[in-house]
């Protein structure tokens, strides 16, 4: 995937989307914990088959891990730095993805997410991810787990 590059006026901030780099790590990292009660390490940042890194004036604010096989693709994670959020990033990080499965012509993309997180549910069905299923009492605070899919051909 070639560098993706965007402005965004509003805030008047320019993001740039990469390939992951090890070099990255210690800053995905500090993104994950802000983020997540249970963030990944380190082994399973640097084990992601696709993964992209948002940059900000050369520095990580964002981060996604997809699996891909054959034409699915899941979303194992997401995120991106608190101070940035609410901007664009994630938005313009989700459709840059999107279009690059596209490309490998990947036909559904899954994912998962929390009952609880509202802003991520609102945020994924704006893109036309639809629940699937629930798996009850998934996470260790029993909350359920929603099973989201997107149909490429509809995004």
């Amino acid at each position: 995937m070639a560098k993706e590059e965007r402005e965004n006026y509003r805030e008047n901030i320019q993001f740039q989307i990469v390939d992951f780099e090890p070099r990255f790590v210690k800053h995905i990292l500090e993104i994950l914990k802000e983020n997540f009660e249970n963030p990944w390490n380190k082994n399973l940042i640097s084990n992601c088959k696709i993964s992209k890194i948002v940059l900000f004036k050369e520095k990580p604010i964002a981060y996604i891990c997809i699996d891909h096989i054959l034409d699915e693709a899941e979303i194992q994670m997401i995120a991106v730095k608190k101070e940035f959020q609410g901007k664009g990033v994630g938005k313009f990080l989700l459709k840059t993805l999107i279009k690059y499965l596209k490309e490998l012509e990947v036909k559904k993309i899954f994912l998962e997410v929390n009952e609880n997180n509202e802003t991520a549910l609102k945020f994924y069905r704006r893109f036309g991810f639809r629940e699937i299923y629930r798996r009850k009492k998934y996470y260790q605070n029993k909350d359920d787990a929603i099973i989201m899919k997107l149909d490429i051909k509809e995004a």
